[in-house]
């Protein structure tokens, strides 16, 4: 009796109010996995979090600022650079917060489809199909599982708003849901620009499901009426018309800005037409078949004349089947027109990158697709005696084998070599895949398995820039400078604009001497990117070997105000500053370390380093002791702990410490002379002792 209480409990349940909390409930099953995933190193989540300062720093006004302002990673996009701040602010680098604030979002949107489509049209059932797709679709798994995707999620967020601010303008015709309605336009814009075709979906909408083609009494309009009728909607979206323009010219300049778009010559305008007309067939197949989805795919060196003229005539068929059920079903040519006008700006007429396509592109016009399959699947059924058990039966098999397929596919982006793993068994010949996965194996340490990687995306593409960087890079860590060189070389000749490489050819040759040369290649970096932190650096070490203090404390002051957070900055600008006898901002640079690496062993050394040089021995011993906490059996450090002891005439404290020297380094040769003469002290017969002295070295 209880259980049938319960289950009359649930029917009664409103169904927008049930369909909602099962959408939530199924993308928290699904999507929860992310909470344990990593940042994917080798792609764009460094320059999106990882390594961007002003991400890092958080809500500050310097960083609002900049976000407006900048054209970072060949975008503009503020809105999703705040964000992003903001995740930092409230979660420092813990990945699986970033990854939960795209599931939020995922989950907004989901929920804000469904109150929309429901809104529009009164069919509950069929909304929350169409939520239920775009929710749990494994096409869709790229926007919500890659943290730099976060403008995916976002700019789809301000994108439901502004339709449905949209409805309650046309339902009310208040001028305040009209600003509302551009309000919301803009701030999707500023979280992507593919935000640029939302006008172009506001006028299908006013075709259906809104009907503000027919008149008042819900009859068809033609001649003359339907003209002024057209007109006056188009007008009425000049302004979102004239704002997808400004966008797409200032991403334009965004992408140029970086060299982001394509040279025609190498991509030319009939192969990004074919590849298209491809891509359109392409993204429909793997909607009904989701098999194989990956992270990346290669761009078609070739496409046969059959293919392009088979997804020409397939485009052509189903645009002329929608086209003679336009005045039954509006909803067919509504659902196909959102799905071909929202993928223009991504579809590679313009070819931004190496891929042919990449699922997180149908994150919005897969929507119109699945209103065509609900409500598509509704009117066949119409009629239908078994409609419901149909309709039922039909959820209760393809929703969870989309949610397995989701979680599947979701899997695979745990981390940088799962996901480039998974990527290189579809697509065993692309170079950009072999780069990407060898770089994530060097970072976790599995140098043999990267190396032969980077080697087989050159064997690929020989004249690859990036993997000889790459290299480059690998060869450096393994303290190999001659190899190094010569692969950052190898990529500056393929791309002489390489930031990263010009950089670290002049670190590489910095250390091996060249300083002259070092110099060059670090301030043509900076030439080509001013706010290059490491680049200042870099040529502070070699400014400073060579005598140029007062050059290298500039330019360590440069890389401070790109990167406040720094310690080993903090450290090596007090080092140079001690030298030259300006004392106490030395001390402040020291203290400015340990403020932000308090549990940093080399910092609170090099404190006691500088305390013990200003004869304040009892200061010394304090951050001696504690280097040597949070050391791990370092004789050097036990050796200046017992000179700091001698000096304030400890002898008993400090033999032991130099004791413990030798035990952890027998050879110790300043331990051994200083515990013979703290020996010999004892005795009153000796007070010189060694090893106190400052060290000016990072």
């Amino acid at each position: 009796m209880e259980c049938f209480t319960a289950a009359k409990k649930i029917i009664s349940i409103r169904p927008q109010v049930l369909i909602s909390l099962t959408l939530t409930v199924a993308i928290v099953v699904v999507y929860w996995q992310v909470r344990h995933f990593d940042f994917i190193y080798v792609y764009d989540d460094l320059e999106y979090v990882v390594e961007n300062r002003h991400v890092l720093r958080g809500i500050s006004a310097e960083g609002i600022a900049w976000a407006f302002r900048t054209f970072h990673s060949a975008n503009y996009h503020p809105f999703t650079w705040l964000s992003h701040m903001l995740d930092a602010q409230l979660y420092g680098l813990d990945p699986g917060q970033h990854h939960l604030t795209n599931v939020l979002f995922h989950i907004a949107n989901t929920l804000l489809l469904f109150g929309l489509l429901f809104r529009m049209t009164g069919f509950a059932w069929r909304s929350g199909l169409v939520a239920a797709l775009f929710a749990l679709h494994p096409l869709h798994v790229e926007s919500v599982a890659m943290i730099a995707e976060r403008k995916d999620v976002l700019c789809t967020f301000f994108w439901m708003l502004t339709l449905l601010s949209y409805t309650a303008y046309t339902a009310r015709k208040k001028a305040g849901w009209y600003f509302v309605t551009l309000a919301g336009f803009v701030l999707g814009l500023m979280a992507k620009p593919m935000a640029v075709t939302l006008p172009f979906v506001l006028l299908l909408l006013d075709f259906w499901p809104l009907e503000r083609f027919k008149s008042h009494a819900g009859g068809v309009i033609k001649g003359p009426q339907l003209r002024s009728t057209v007109l006056r909607l188009i007008l009425e979206k000049t302004p979102f018309f004239v704002l997808s323009a400004i966008a797409s010219w200032i991403t334009v300049l965004a992408q140029l800005s970086k060299g982001a778009v394509a040279a025609p010559e190498v991509y030319p305008l009939a192969h990004r037409v074919a590849n298209a007309a491809v891509s359109y067939v392409s993204y429909l197949g793997k909607t009904f078949w989701p098999y194989p989805l990956a992270v990346f795919y290669p761009y078609r060196t070739t496409i046969a004349p059959w293919q392009f003229i088979a997804a020409l005539l397939l485009i052509a068929a189903v645009t002329a089947l929608v086209l003679i059920g336009i005045r039954k079903h509006s909803f067919l040519i509504v659902g196909w027109l959102w799905y071909l006008g929202t993928l223009v700006p991504v579809i590679g007429l313009v070819q931004v990158g190496d891929q042919a396509m990449a699922d997180r592109y149908t994150y919005i016009p897969l929507i119109g697709i699945f209103i065509i399959i609900a409500w598509g699947g509704a009117e066949i059924l119409k009629n239908r005696r078994c409609k419901a058990f149909v309709c039922t039966a039909a959820s209760a098999v393809i929703i969870p084998i989309l949610m397995v397929l989701t979680w599947m596919q979701l899997s695979t982006w745990s981390d940088g070599i799962t996901l480039f793993g998974h990527a290189a068994g579809i697509f065993e010949n692309s170079y950009v895949i072999h780069n990407n996965l060898g770089a994530a194996q060097h970072r976790k340490g599995k140098n043999a398995a990267a190396i032969q990687h980077f080697k087989m995306a050159l064997d690929i593409s020989p004249d690859n820039a990036d993997a000889h960087y790459n290299l480059g890079v690998f060869f450096g860590n393994q303290s190999k400078p001659v190899q190094a060189v010569a692969h950052y070389r190898k990529a500056l000749q393929m791309k002489p604009d390489h930031v990263e490489a010009l950089n670290n050819l002049g670190c590489e040759l910095i250390l091996r001497g060249d300083m002259a040369d070092g110099i060059k290649y670090c301030q043509r970096a900076l030439e080509i990117d001013p706010e290059y932190a490491n680049a200042h650096s870099n040529i502070a070490v070699a400014q400073a070997a060579v005598g140029k203090v007062n050059e290298a404390i500039n330019h360590y002051r440069q890389a401070l105000a790109l990167m406040p957070d720094n310690v080993k900055l903090y450290r090596a600008l007090g080092n140079l500053l001690a030298q030259i006898g300006q004392l106490q901002e030395a001390k402040n640079y020291y203290a400015r370390a340990l403020e932000l690496a308090p549990e940093n062993e080399k910092a609170h050394r090099m404190m006691g380093d500088f305390l013990a040089d200003m004869d304040d021995f009892k200061g010394a011993e304090v951050y001696y002791s504690a280097a040597v906490r949070l050391s791990s059996g370092n004789a050097d450090i036990f050796n200046k702990l017992g000179v700091a002891h001698i000096r304030q005439g400890n002898i008993q404290e400090a033999i032991v410490f130099f004791q413990e020297s030798l035990r952890l380094a027998p050879d110790h040769q300043d331990a051994r002379q200083n515990l013979a003469r703290a020996r010999k002290n004892q005795q009153g017969r000796d007070q010189d002792f060694s090893g106190g002295a400052h060290q000016f070295n990072n």
